[in-house]
C-alpha cells in the first residue's frame, strides 16, 4: 500500500504543477485565497478538503512510522532535563548519539517551555508552531526572489509536495525550523543587515553544525558586520554551555555527536551523503543496514574517494565564485546582489552535499534553489536544457521519503539501495551544479543583456535602480491585485 502512495504522490505532484502552468496560461490563477472574491465558496471548500486528505494519506505513509519521534524521544526530554536542570539525565540522551539528543547541551533549554506540558500536548504545540513557520518561511522566499502571481502558486505548492520537508515535520525534527532561519538570513543580507543575518545564520548553526560554512560566506565576502554578528553567536553559545553544563559534560558531546561520525559513517538511507552513498556499495551492505544507526567504519579507499569528491566540489565553489568573466562590464549593485544570493544558495548546496551527516530532512532546504530558479527560469535559466535540469532536481528533491522495506519489490532491488535511495543526494548535486554555473557566468550574462535582477523590480513596479521596464521582461502570468 505504501509503494502506491509513493508513485500516487509523485504522479500528484508533477500533475500539480502542469495544471498551475495551465492556470498561469489561461491566466485563470486567483490572486488570493478568499473565498467568495477569488473563488466560488465550493471551489474553494473542495480544494481545501482535496489537499487536506493528500497532506494525511502522504503524512502516515512517509517515514517515520512513529510520528514526532525526535520531539517526543529527544527534545522533550532534553527539556525536561534542562527544566530541572539534570545533566545527568542530558548526559543520557546525548550518549545515544544520532538516536538521542544531538545538539550542544544548553540548546535543551530551548524545550523547556514544552516540557511545562503534557507530551501530547507538546507536541501539538510544537508542530504548530512549525507550521506557522514553515509558511513563513514561503513568505520570506516570495520576498526574497520577489516572485509573481505564477511563481508563488507553484512555490506553495512545491512545499506541500516536499518529501523531505514533510518527513521533517513528521519526525519532530528541528529541520524545518531551520529553513525559515535560512530564508531569513537571505532577506535581511539583501536589505544590506549583514550583522543581524550573520547572527540569525549563527543560530542555525548551532541547532544544526553542517552550516558553519556559513561563517566562510560572511569571511570571505569581508563582510566584517555579518562575520561577527555570526561569530558571536557561537561564542556565546559555546560559553553559556560550558557554564551551565561544565567542561565535561560538553566534551562527551562534541565527541559523540560530531567526532564519531567525522569517523565512522552510516550506512542508512535517511543520510543523503557522499560518504553515505560510497559505503552502501561495501559488500555485506543489505537491506538491513538501510535502516541502521550502527555506524560503519569506511577504509582507506573509501576515505580517498570521499576525499577527493568533496575537495571536487569545494574546488568547484571556489571558482565559480572567483570567475571573471572576459565580457564582464564594471560591477552593478544589482550584479553584486544577484552574485551575492548565487552565493548563498551555492554556499547552502555545498553543506548538504559535502556533510558526512546530511540526513533526508535536510533536502527541503532546497526549496530556497527552487524558488530562485522560478523567478529566473526566463533570465539566468535561459537556455532549454537548463531549465530541464532545474525541473529534474526539482523531481528528485520532491518524493516521499520512505523506508526501502516498505516500498514492498523495489526496495529490495539493487538498483534501488545503490541508486535510487540516493535521489536526494542527486538532486542537491544538481542545484549545486546550477548555481556554480549561474554564479561562474553571472556578471558576463547580465552584463550582455542589460536585463533587471530581482533587486531591480518591486512587484512589477519600476525602482529607482530600474526606472523602465525593458520590453522583453516577462510579464506577470495571470491577474494581480
Amino acid at each position: 500500500m505504501h509503494s502506491v502512495v509513493y508513485f500516487l504522490h509523485f504522479l500528484v505532484a508533477i500533475a500539480g504543477v502542469a495544471a498551475i502552468f495551465w492556470l498561469a496560461h489561461k491566466q485563470a490563477l486567483p490572486a488570493g485565497v478568499m473565498p467568495g472574491r477569488d473563488l466560488p465558496v465550493w471551489v474553494f471548500s473542495l480544494g481545501v478538503v482535496a489537499i487536506a486528505i493528500f497532506e494525511l494519506v502522504s503524512f502516515k505513509a512517509s517515514s517515520p512510522p512513529d510520528p514526532l519521534w525526535d520531539f517526543l524521544n529527544a527534545y522533550y526530554p532534553a527539556g525536561e532535563a534542562a527544566l530541572h536542570h539534570d545533566p545527568a539525565m542530558l548526559r543520557h540522551l546525548i550518549g545515544k548519539g544520532t538516536s538521542g539528543f544531538v545538539n550542544i547541551p544548553v540548546v535543551a533549554y530551548l524545550f523547556a517551555p514544552f516540557a511545562l506540558f503534557p507530551p501530547k500536548i507538546a507536541a501539538a504545540l510544537y508542530t504548530l508552531i512549525g507550521m506557522a513557520v514553515t509558511v513563513t518561511a514561503w513568505f520570506l522566499l516570495i520576498r526574497a526572489f520577489r516572485l509573481e502571481l505564477r511563481e508563488r502558486w507553484l512555490l506553495a505548492f512545491l512545499f506541500l509536495v516536499n518529501g523531505p520537508l514533510l518527513n521533517g515535520i513528521k519526525f519532530g525534527n528541528l529541520s524545518y525550523f531551520i529553513l525559515c532561519a535560512l530564508a531569513g538570513g537571505l532577506v535581511l543580507a539583501r536589505e544590506g543587515r549583514s550583522g543581524a543575518a550573520g547572527a540569525l545564520l549563527g543560530a542555525a548553526t548551532v541547532i544544526k553544525p553542517p552550516l558553519a560554512l556559513f561563517g566562510l560566506f560572511f569571511l570571505f565576502r569581508r563582510d566584517v558586520r555579518g562575520v561577527l554578528g555570526y561569530a558571536a553567536v557561537g561564542v556565546v553559545t559555546v560559553l553559556l554551555s560550558l557554564l551551565v553544563f561544565g567542561w565535561a559534560n560538553n566534551l562527551n558531546w562534541f565527541e559523540t555527536c560530531i567526532v564519531q561520525y567525522s569517523h565512522s559513517w552510516l550506512s542508512t538511507f535517511s543520510v543523503q551523503s557522499i560518504s553515505a552513498f560510497l559505503i552502501r556499495f561495501r559488500p555485506g551492505i543489505g537491506i538491513d543496514y538501510m535502516d541502521s544507526s550502527i555506524a560503519q567504519i569506511p577504509t582507506h579507499g573509501e576515505r580517498l574517494i570521499a576525499s577527493i569528491l568533496t575537495g571536487l566540489l569545494l574546488i568547484t565553489a571556489a571558482a565559480a565564485c572567483i570567475r571573471v568573466s572576459s565580457r564582464m562590464l564594471p560591477h552593478t549593485e544589482q550584479q553584486t546582489g544577484l552574485r551575492r544570493d548565487l552565493q548563498y544558495l551555492l554556499v547552502l548546496c555545498l553543506v548538504l552535499i559535502s556533510s558526512p551527516l546530511s540526513w533526508d530532512r535536510y533536502y527541503s532546504w532546497l526549496l530556497m534553489p527552487a524558488a530562485f530558479f522560478l523567478r529566473s527560469r526566463q533570465t539566468l535559466a535561459s537556455s532549454q536544457t537548463v531549465r530541464w535540469l532545474g525541473w529534474l532536481a526539482i523531481a528528485l528533491v520532491t518524493p516521499l521519503v520512505m523506508r526501502p522495506n516498505s516500498l514492498g519489490a523495489l526496495g529490495q532491488t539493487s538498483i534501488y539501495r545503490l541508486f535510487w535511495v540516493s535521489h536526494l543526494l542527486y538532486g542537491g548535486l544538481l542545484w549545486f551544479g546550477l548555481t556554480a554555473r549561474w554564479l561562474a557566468t553571472s556578471g558576463g550574462w547580465l552584463a550582455s543583456r542589460n536585463e533587471p535582477t530581482t533587486d531591480e523590480v518591486r512587484d512589477g513596479r519600476p525602482t529607482a535602480a530600474c526606472p523602465q521596464r525593458p520590453v522583453n521582461w516577462p510579464q506577470p502570468s495571470g491577474p494581480r491585485k
